[in-house]
């Protein structure tokens, strides 16, 4: 009988051993769910970075111009952020940094359309530089040196019978003349290797290039003559010129399909 007795004591102990693990993994189940509902829940916020950002713009997309569609949804997640920072500094600061991540995606993502928009279509001669100074492969760095004292230009073209067969970069003659002085020659420091354009082709695509290749500027050409130069610093004025022409646009309402007007820029003089 005490055989017995112990064995049933051994299968109940078993069996609750048994229904206590079935509890344990029923309610780390249930943490998963809400783990994953929560996720779920947070990346559906009409709110950038997250999904319902998105898809929130393809909504107002539907009633407006696509520029405009994502302003207005940066602007409401920007709200939100606003309102989740302020709950996080009365009960959970990891709320505060939530809504910084907020705050920096709408901004960016506002930024980025309007980047995209303002130079998708646009030839490279509406914005580039169209009066630059150029070297000669035997000029000395002292007349580059004048160049760059004189004016706003720090990277230099280099033709060779008007046709353009290098650049000499800023870096390039701070290395010249460490090593050399003013007198050495340009051939012996400028970059054979550039980044060009003809001046037909897209912003947003020279854009990329420029990022691709990690340089400061573009010689453009047509025909093989260099008739203008493009650096990060006067797309980066076209971007603000065009900002805010879009801010004054701003004030009137939106129309659905309707983009507002590009920059004007005068265009360069056929050669």
């Amino acid at each position: 009988m005490s055989g017995e007795r112990a064995a049933d004591d051994r299968g109940g102990a078993t069996e609750r051993i048994v229904i206590a693990c079935e509890r344990e993994n029923n309610g780390e189940r249930v943490k998963s769910s809400w783990k994953i509902a929560t996720i779920a829940g947070f990346n559906l916020l009409p709110a950038f970075p997250m999904d319902g950002g998105r898809v929130l713009r393809a909504w107002l997309a539907m009633r407006m111009n696509y520029l405009q569609a994502t302003r207005i949804a940066g602007g409401i997640g920007q709200a939100m952020a606003w309102v989740l920072g302020f709950i996080g500094l009365m009960t959970n600061p990891i709320l505060v940094f939530v809504a910084l991540f907020i705050w920096i995606g709408a901004e960016q993502e506002v930024a980025g359309a309007q980047a995209d928009w303002a130079l998708t279509g646009v030839p490279v001669e509406r914005v580039m530089i169209r009066e630059f100074h150029t070297l000669a492969p035997d000029d000395h760095l002292a007349r580059a040196v004048d160049y760059a004292l004189s004016g706003y230009q720090h990277d230099f073209p280099v033709v060779d019978g008007g046709r353009p067969i290098g650049a000499l970069t800023r870096s390039d003659l701070l290395t010249g003349l460490s090593r050399e002085g003013e007198e050495a020659l340009v051939r012996a420091y400028m970059q054979s290797r550039y980044c060009a354009a003809e001046s037909t082709e897209s912003l947003e695509v020279m854009l990329r290039r420029l990022q691709e290749a990690g340089a400061r500027t573009l010689l453009v050409e047509r025909n093989g003559e260099l008739v203008g130069i493009l650096n990060a610093e006067n797309l980066g004025e076209y971007l603000m010129f065009q900002a805010a022409l879009e801010r004054s646009q701003s004030r009137q309402p939106p129309t659905r399909g309707v983009m507002p007007p590009k920059l004007a820029t005068a265009a360069a003089p056929a050669k």
